[in-house]
């Protein structure tokens, strides 16, 4: 079962998850990541990795998306977003910066 993601979660090349997030849902004070769906943009990833450099602009403006939850569990509408899912830089969410018990999915 995948960790659900929130603000201050990670990917594994140090991209923090820093929202806006959902204001209105949250896991222990803190908002729950939000994903990109049709016209709208998931919530922002700080930049990270080779930011910088020529070729490595995905890691200057990488979104959070959802994959794993997509017609299994909703927030406000839209897939939740959790550990492993993939942001558009292409590299999976995987580290809880503030740890919490809770989960998603069977």
């Amino acid at each position: 079962m995948p960790f659900i993601a929130k603000l201050g979660d990670v990917t594994t090349d140090g991209g923090v998850i820093i929202g806006p997030g959902w204001p209105n849902i949250t896991l222990n004070g803190i908002p729950l990541a939000k994903p990109g769906a049709g016209p709208f943009l998931g919530d922002k990833i700080a930049p990270h990795a080779c930011c910088g450099e020529p070729s490595c602009i995905i890691h200057c403006k990488s979104t959070v998306e959802a994959q794993l939850m997509i017609g299994r569990i909703t927030v406000n509408g839209l897939p939740m977003v959790v550990q492993g899912d993939i942001p558009t830089c292409g590299i999976p969410i995987t580290i809880q910066k503030i740890p919490t018990l809770a989960f998603a999915g069977p």
